[in-house]
């Protein structure tokens, strides 16, 4: 049914799978089935809908270290970072679906080196970085009342995002530093160079 191009079924499916995904075996069964390839491909979709509920599955199933590896082949952190950029702003609950995908992928790690590229990474922060600017989302002052109210509607659902995407930006932040720690320990330095 994921291969049928009716996106109202393809969502159908998908939300039978959020559900379904919460059990391990399920979640074998449909990375045996080679899903997840199909799951990268519907992140491309312009349909907010169809990335939502796509990202949901992702979810439960980055939970399985064993599927990670097949999601990263088949390019989809990548995706996910363009669906991050893509729809940040204008939807924090998308943004925060995608940031739980990434956590997920690095949890069980202190290097994100092994999970994300260096491209990735940087990308990733930079994105992180600007979208948890709560300074520049919400301003206090030089708002008309409607824009007020907007921001007071949409802040609930940016600190939503922004307690998983903090966490994610804390996360790459660390794992960059401890690399580049690494690497100027290796480094030799003037004083103990010889001519």
């Amino acid at each position: 049914m994921l291969r049928k191009e009716h996106t109202e079924c393809q969502i159908e499916v998908l939300r039978v799978f959020g559900n379904l995904t919460r059990w391990p075996a399920v979640r074998e069964a449909l990375a045996d089935r080679e899903v997840v390839s199909r799951l990268v491909t519907l992140l491309d979709s312009d349909n907010r809908e169809l990335v939502y509920t796509t990202v949901g599955v992702l979810i439960n199933l980055m939970t399985d270290p064993g599927k990670r590896s097949d999601f990263n082949s088949f390019g989809g952190i990548d995706k996910l970072i363009l669906v991050l950029e893509d729809f940040g702003y204008s939807d924090w609950q998308l943004a925060a679906l995608v940031c739980k995908v990434l956590w997920n992928l690095a949890a069980d790690t202190d290097d994100v080196g092994q999970v994300f590229s260096d491209q990735q990474a940087d990308q990733l922060a930079v994105v992180l970085d600007e979208y948890l600017d709560d300074e520049v989302l919400f301003p206090e002052s030089g708002l008309t009342a409607e824009e007020q109210q907007i921001a007071a509607m949409l802040r609930p659902l940016w600190e939503e995002f922004a307690d998983v995407a903090a966490s994610l930006l804390e996360k790459l932040d660390d794992s960059l530093e401890s690399v580049a720690s690494a690497a100027a320990a290796t480094v030799p330095s003037e004083s103990s160079k010889t001519a």
